[in-house]
Order: structure tokens, then C-alpha cells, then sequence
């Protein structure tokens, strides 16, 4: 990737503060765009001594970032306007310095799960580097908040999905979204209002790709629901978004049982236009948590013209079931003869 010509002067002349050492994370894929972030992170580290860049590589298409600090994920290339932005951060981050009011630090502290943003900007935008430099302080110290910011250039799909139609706008989980002027103030009370009862997909499975699936069970738990953004994740397409959710259920079954019977029964109601695998999956889950009511359905699927993968694991799921209703009933017997 080629930077103009003034970008590469501000990168020869930006310095961090001596014997500072600042480690930018890359996560590369098989997306094509992995190369741009690949570039300039390369750039960086080139023009920039302290800098060290550690990648990572994921064979599949997950979309590219980079991240700078604890929280600020960049799927974007900052350049031009841009460019100021981000090696202010990278200066403040060097120095230890928190560019957050102690107050409005002390209410994200009171988060019960993380939270998403992800704003979305244009190399073109004459008011994106400010939106930048204003929410750039409320995810870099800590892992409370996330922040996602994204060209909506390089990556229009994102930008679809958030039903973006004037940058910058911030886009909360979804519900919650400002385009133009963002009142910090405003931004920070809507974050800490969130309900994690209602938590949205995209916070509850970077949760969940963080390895904290025990964390959401007891969520989970504590609210005596199953919660709405749970069900999507579980029928996702991809088996390792799929894998960390159903070890939250798995936690789940250990404190509730009925809740996690109850995120199956669920899980039927999609059942007819799920893929094979997902279906594999529903009815694995069936056999672990249902009980001998779900016999009938699992025959059902097990008899039926299913694909063949799917009619063994209904197999397996009966079994599991008649295996479970033996025990108990062995149980009650011999409590009974005592």
C-alpha cells in the first residue's frame, strides 16, 4: 500500500517517548483486505521505533482489524485526515496517559458486560477525525468498552448491516445510534443503561470468543431468561461461533436445568430451515437436555429423510435419552428399597 507523501512525512517525524514499546495486535484472514491493514501496519512499525506489530492469521473470512490499545479495533486505514487522530492516541497510550474525565471512568467502570460500538467513518469526511479523537479515550485503558472503527469504503458490508447513510455515524449495539454530533456525556449513559438481560450478538459473542461462557451463563442465570442474542449465535453458519455458545448452555444446564430445556425447544422452532450441521447441532442439544417428551420429535428426524449425519445424531440423542430416564428411574428404586 502506497501512503501519500505527507502521511509518510508525519510517520518519519512522529516519535514516541524514549524507550517507549507500544504492541499493536493484527488479526489477518483470508479476506482480501487483510493486505491493506497488513501494509500499513508494516508502515507504522517501519517509520515509527517502539512499534511492534503482532500478527495473527485466521484461515477463513473473517473480516481484518488491528487493535490499539485494549479496546480500539481499526478496520480502516488511517490516513489522511485520519492519520492525526491515531498517532494521537498512539502518544497518549505511550505516555500513560487516560484522556477520559475521572468521572465519566468511574461510571464505564460499573459495566456489567463489555460493550460494542462501531463507528463508521470515510477517508473523505471533513468531521470523521473529530468523532475519532472524541471516542478513541473511552476504549483505549480498558476492556470495558470496544470500539470498532470502520471505513466505510473498505468495508461497505458493515456499513449495509448498520444501515449506515451519513458518516460518521456510532451505531450502540444497533439500537442505539448518532450520526453528526455525539455528545460524550450522552454516549457514556446509554452505555452504562444497556441492560445485559438484552445484551446485542455482536457483544454477547465477542464475550464468548473471549473464552467467558461461564460469564454469560451466570447472566444468563441471574436474569431467568434465555437470552435474545443467544439463539442467533447458536445457529450461526460458523461451527466455532456455534461451539462457544453452546458451552454457555452446557454452564447454563449445570445451575438451571429447565433454562437450558427451555433455549432447545427454542432451537426447534428453526429447526426446518436450518443447514444440516446446525440441525446436527439442535438435535445433539436436544439429547443433553431435553427429556423423554423430545423422544417422539428425535424419532421423527431419525426416521425422516434428513441427510444421514443428521438421523445418526437423532440416534445418538434418543439413546442419550432413554440412557438418562434409566438412571433416574434406577435411582428412585433405590431410594425407595432404603
Amino acid at each position: 500500500m502506497q501512503l501519500e507523501p505527507e502521511d509518510l512525512e508525519k510517520l518519519a517525524a512522529f516519535r514516541l517517548p524514549a524507550q517507549a514499546r507500544l504492541t499493536i495486535e493484527l488479526l489477518s484472514s483470508g479476506d482480501a483486505r487483510s493486505r491493506r491493514l497488513e501494509d500499513f501496519c508494516r508502515l507504522l512499525s517501519q517509520n515509527v521505533p517502539g512499534v511492534e506489530i503482532r500478527s495473527r492469521r485466521e484461515d477463513t473470512e473473517t473480516s481484518p482489524w488491528f487493535r490499539v490499545g485494549a479496546g480500539v479495533y481499526y478496520q480502516a486505514v488511517p490516513t489522511g485526515r485520519e492519520l492525526a487522530p491515531f498517532l494521537e492516541i498512539l502518544q497518549a497510550l505511550a505516555e500513560g496517559k487516560d484522556l477520559l474525565a475521572p468521572g465519566l471512568r468511574r461510571e464505564l467502570e460499573t459495566l456489567a458486560v463489555p460493550v460494542r460500538m462501531r463507528l463508521h467513518i470515510s477517508a473523505r469526511c471533513a468531521f470523521c477525525p473529530a468523532a475519532v479523537r472524541q471516542l478513541l479515550p473511552l476504549a483505549s485503558w480498558g476492556r470495558t468498552v470496544r470500539l470498532h472503527v470502520i471505513d466505510v469504503a473498505l468495508f461497505p458490508e458493515m456499513a449495509r448491516e448498520d444501515a449506515v447513510r451519513a458518516v460518521p455515524t456510532l451505531v450502540l449495539d444497533r439500537d442505539l445510534r448518532w450520526s453528526g454530533s455525539m455528545p460524550l456525556d450522552e454516549v457514556v449513559q446509554a452505555i452504562v443503561r444497556q441492560d445485559p438481560c438484552n445484551m446485542g450478538v455482536s457483544v454477547l459473542r465477542g464475550m464468548l470468543e473471549e473464552g467467558r461462557a461461564a460469564r454469560v451463563a451466570e447472566i444468563m442465570v441471574a436474569c431467568g431468561e434465555v437470552l435474545p442474542a443467544l439463539v442467533p449465535l447458536l445457529l450461526h453458519p460458523k461451527w466455532p461461533v456455534r461451539l462457544g455458545a453452546m458451552v454457555t448452555v452446557e454452564w447454563v444446564a449445570e445451575k438451571a436445568p429447565d433454562l437450558a430445556a427451555r433455549v432447545v425447544s427454542r432451537l426447534w422452532e428453526d429447526f426446518g430451515a436450518a443447514d444440516d450441521a446446525v440441525r446436527g447441532d439442535i438435535v445433539y442439544l436436544s439429547g443433553e437436555f431435553g427429556d423423554g417428551s423430545w423422544k417422539s420429535r428425535l424419532r421423527e428426524v431419525e426416521r425422516g429423510d434428513r441427510a444421514t449425519e443428521v438421523r445418526e445424531a437423532a440416534t445418538e440423542a434418543v439413546e442419550k435419552l432413554e440412557s438418562a430416564a434409566a438412571q433416574k428411574r434406577l435411582k428412585r428404586e433405590t431410594s425407595s428399597d432404603r
